[in-house]
Parts: C-alpha cells; structure tokens; sequence
C-alpha cells in the first residue's frame, strides 16, 4: 500500500514538474500559502455588519457564535446540524477559517452531499473571501461544472485541489477513497 503511494505521489510530482517547465506562469498559481489571518478577518467583518433586528438573526448569532468557539477544538471531521435558514455557511465557514489559523492547516475541505448545495455554498464563499483582483480561496470541484465556462487557473487549481478551500461532492470522495477501501477489503474472485 505505502508503495503505491509513494509511486503515485511520484507519478504526480513528475507531471506536475513537466507542466511547469512547458508553462512556468503555472507554478506560481499552485501551492499557494494560506493567509487564514487575513480570511478569518474578513469573515468577522462580514458576520459583524448583520443586525439582530428579528429574532431568527439572533439564533443565527448565537449558532455562529457556538462555531466559533468549538474552533478551538482539536483536529477532526466535523458536522452542523441546522434547519434550513439557520445560517450553517457562514457559520461553518467562521468555525473552518479559525480551525485552520488555530491548527495551522493547509487548506479546508467540504464534502456536500448535492451539487446544488455546493454551488450555493461557493457563491457565499466567494462572496466573502475573494479578493477584487478575483485571486480566488475557492474551488468548486464537481461534475456539473461547464469546461468552457471554467477558467485556465480554476482547471489548473482542480488538478491537485490547489486553493485554499475546496467543495467537493461526497459521491466522489466516496467512489475515490471509501469504495477502494471497501473494495480491496472484499475477498471474492472479481476483486482478486
């Protein structure tokens, strides 16, 4: 098992450092360091312009609020149970940004279960975190996603998951991780 890691992150590594030499611009677009400081301050800015001005923004407050504190928790995967209009992106972007400045990580990864909802989730991202000069934190990585309409830099970026915070499918994390496991684990003569 080790060995196949080893060979693939070789694989990869090697076709990484062929694409660069063809096209040296792409190196400065990948791996680039995570400046959560500067993510959690927007994120603050953002949460402190809502008003408490009806009583589901103060339940939206206190569920932000609850985010931020468990992001001193130690490292983990994590979940948030809240009902629609809760305010679960915000709230669990504040909880990912100061978890990752805490842990000092390399970048956050949501796994969501319908691509509308990581469509939605990308905007309000965005929506914070991007910079005017449009360097984004985000990629979107899902099947739904329009080769045309995307950019050199977002194709670049899903190769490896290089930005900051990636939103992926979990049936795809699922078919690539999970059913491999399961799959080498199952004892019958297709799989031998």
């Amino acid at each position: 098992m080790y060995t196949k890691l080893l060979f693939s992150s070789l694989i990869v590594a090697d076709r990484i450092d062929s694409a660069d030499f063809e096209n040296p611009d792409n190196k400065a677009e990948r791996n680039q360091a995570a400046d959560w400081e500067k993510a959690c301050n927007k994120i603050e800015r953002f949460v402190a312009q809502f008003s408490a001005g009806e009583p589901i923004d103060a339940i939206r407050a206190d569920i932000s609020n609850n985010c931020h504190t468990r992001a001193q928790d130690p490292q983990g995967i994590f979940s948030l149970t809240v009902p629609t209009g809760g305010g679960k992106t915000h709230a669990s972007l504040r909880f990912a940004l100061h978890h990752a400045k805490n842990h000092n990580l390399v970048r956050i990864i949501y796994i969501i279960p319908f691509t509308s909802i990581i469509e939605q989730n990308t905007d309000a991202i965005r929506n914070v975190l991007d910079d005017e000069n449009k360097q984004s934190w985000v990629l979107e990585h899902h099947s739904n996603l329009e080769p045309e309409a995307q950019s050199w830099r977002s194709k670049l970026a899903a190769e490896n998951w290089d930005r900051q915070i990636v939103l992926n499918y979990y049936g795809t994390v699922f078919r690539k991780y999970i059913w491999q496991w399961y799959k080498r684990g199952k004892k019958t003569p297709a799989n031998e």
